[in-house]
């Protein structure tokens, strides 16, 4: 996996962590839960979050008596047991001791802005979404379905509750994080660091005594959930599969072709040209998906709504009482601006627009005026386009003569001057001159 990255490296911890407390509680020696708690302090100190490994012990221990003989041995040898957390917190510590070295501070949040919204937890898209679902990119783990199941069926209770403790908290604390996709990656990479706890259930499974049709069943299953994995993660370092903008119709339109595909066509933005009954002559374009700026915009900032966003990662919410959006500042010449028009599409978010919600066009001259200025309320414009919950209007605007000649800078813009807030993408705008004006001139 990408070295770049915590996760092959916290995979490593946590299979080494399991392996010398599973050791420990069959052989009850002393040095195993030492290491093991060795391991236990790497893990934390790589991820912090990744403590919820805690939560595996019983899963690792696998059966209750073993479970249980392992408690009452650790109580009996306190010095051990205390010895071993002594050796987990300092690991810990490390990474405190560097940030008060660096800045005087035991405790940096590092993420600043970013953080968890535990009332949002988006458990079914962090497991089956097309965007980056765990179960959908890494099918080898819908094993874990069957598995879960047999263990209800056999009433290997201990076993199936031990999974319950860890794999429920576990999934809920990482569908929480505001950004579930977490960004740039094959499938969900979060998951990699506790596959050595999900490898414990498939063991189980397949060595199960079983009819021979189904062993052949299982295997069949298993190689074509592997020639998946294998195609998707060559399509994936071709970007082919993109890293975080994947669909339904993006997935299925590559969906075991691992080349000769137009990639670039695939993941391209459609929504920055023309429509398709453009008759204009095109002199110049602008548009944004508010996920980066540029020099043509000012004003600029963007909302992260990665999970509902019509394109990228970010949108722009109006938020109530005069607020204004990224406005398009851009200079031009009085030749190009006279006798053309504007062509202005954008999508908003729902089932109506605020009807305070302006979109507002000017042209400044350079002493300070404003010869030309036009707005109209978004809630009037036409629909031409809907997909889900987004809708896309357009404006025409014919711009006429300007009062002299000479440079001139044209601002487009959304208002919002009401108390409703609103969620906007993809503006695009458009200057043309039609053939008439064009041939006249």
């Amino acid at each position: 996996y990408e070295p770049s990255m915590s996760h092959c490296y916290s995979f490593a911890a946590v299979a080494g962590f399991s392996f010398h407390l599973r050791k420990f509680f069959i052989e009850n020696k002393n040095n195993d839960w030492l290491i093991a708690c060795v391991w236990l302090g790497i893990i934390l100190l790589i991820r912090q979050i990744n403590g919820l490994i805690i939560l595996g012990i019983p899963l690792i221990a696998g059966d209750l008596k073993i479970f249980r003989n392992g408690i009452v041995y650790l109580f009996k040898k306190p010095k051990f047991l205390f010895l071993g957390i002594i050796i987990s917190s300092a690991f810990l510590s490390i990474q405190p001791l560097l940030w008060h070295a660096q800045n005087g501070h035991w405790i940096v949040w590092t993420y600043l802005n970013e953080t968890f919204n535990w009332d949002k937890p988006a458990v079914l898209k962090v497991l089956f979404s097309y965007r980056k679902g765990w179960l959908l990119y890494t099918p080898l783990f819908l094993f874990l379905i069957p598995s879960f199941i047999i263990q209800l069926i056999q009433k290997n209770w201990f076993l199936f509750f031990a999974n319950l403790f860890f794999w429920l908290p576990l999934v809920y604390v990482i569908s929480c994080w505001w950004c579930w996709y977490y960004g740039g990656s094959f499938g969900q990479r979060v998951f990699i660091d506790f596959y050595p706890l999900a490898a414990i259930n498939l063991g189980l499974l397949l060595s199960m005594r079983m009819k021979k049709i189904a062993a052949k069943l299982i295997s069949v299953i298993l190689a074509t959930f592997l020639i998946i994995n294998l195609i998707q993660t060559y399509q994936y370092l071709k970007y082919i599969l993109n890293y975080e903008k994947m669909d339904k119709d993006k997935y299925w339109s590559i969906f075991l072709n691992p080349s000769s595909y137009n990639v670039k066509k695939l993941y391209e933005n459609v929504n920055k040209y023309p429509p398709s009954d453009f008759h204009g002559i095109l002199i110049h374009s602008w548009f944004t998906d508010f996920d980066e700026g540029s020099s043509d915009w000012t004003n600029w900032r963007n909302d992260d709504l990665a999970d509902e966003s019509l394109s990228g990662n970010k949108v722009i919410i109006l938020q109530k009482g005069s607020d204004n959006s990224p406005t398009l500042k851009t200079n031009i010449t009085s030749d190009v601006l006279e006798n053309s028009s504007l062509l202005i599409n954008v999508w908003y978010k729902g089932e109506y627009v605020a009807p305070e919600l302006e979109l507002i066009v000017s042209i400044d001259d350079t002493i300070g005026g404003t010869p030309y200025r036009f707005s109209t309320k978004v809630d009037q414009l036409k629909i031409i386009n809907q997909k889900d919950d987004w809708k896309e209007v357009q404006c025409n605007i014919k711009l006429g003569t300007l009062p002299y000649k000479g440079l001139f800078k044209l601002n487009t813009y959304l208002y919002n001057p009401g108390i409703h807030p609103m969620t906007f993408d993809d503006l695009a705008i458009f200057l043309y001159k039609d053939s008439s004006s064009i041939n006249s001139q």
